[in-house]
C-alpha cells in the first residue's frame, strides 16, 4: 500500500535535537495509520520541501502541513494538528484548543523551543541524518 495515500499530516522537526526525537518515539507507535511522515528538514531535500517555508524559521519551532488543503500550523497549534489525529489524545484536542489553553501551550512551547538544545542536548550526524537516525552519534553535547 502506498503510505502516502494515508498520510494526513507532514511534520518538520529538527532531527538532531535530543527533544523532537524524543516526541517523535513517543507519537510514532501511536500513529497506527501512518497518518504522519516525520521530515528532518536538517536535510537539504526536507527543507526544499518546505518552501517556501525557511530553514530559520523551521529551526525555530515545529512545523505541520495538513495535506488535506496545504494549511500550516506552527509550535503549539502543530502539536494540536497532531493530537486531533491520533487515537485516544484526539480527546483532548476540545480542551488543549480553548482560549486559556492555546495561550499557556503557545507560551510554554515558546520557551521550552528557544532552549530546546540548551536544556536537552543535540546529536551530531556522521553525513546526513536519515529518518531512521542512521549515522547518528547520542552526545551529551548542550549547545551554550
Amino acid at each position: 500500500m502506498d503510505s502516502r495515500k494515508t498520510q494526513v499530516l507532514e511534520v518538520y522537526v529538527d532531527g538532531r535535537c535530543r527533544l523532537c526525537q524524543r516526541m517523535r518515539a513517543l507519537v510514532e507507535p501511536r500513529d497506527r495509520t501512518r497518518a504522519i511522515e516525520w521530515l528532518d528538514y536538517n536535510e537539504d531535500h526536507v527543507a526544499a520541501r518546505a518552501a517556501p517555508t525557511t530553514r530559520e524559521q523551521l529551526h525555530a519551532r515545529m512545523h505541520v502541513r495538513r495535506l488535506t488543503d496545504g494549511a500550516w500550523a506552527t509550535g503549539y497549534d502543530a502539536w494540536l494538528e497532531i493530537i486531533r489525529i491520533l487515537p485516544g489524545w484526539r480527546a483532548l484536542a476540545p480542551v488543549l484548543s480553548t482560549r486559556p489553553a492555546r495561550f499557556i501551550g503557545r507560551a510554554l512551547y515558546e520557551l521550552i523551543a528557544r532552549n530546546r538544545r540548551r536544556l536537552f542536548g543535540t546529536v551530531e550526524c556522521d553525513r546526513a541524518c536519515s529518518s531512521q537516525n542512521d549515522g547518528v552519534r547520542e552526545t551529551a553535547r548542550k549547545e551554550p
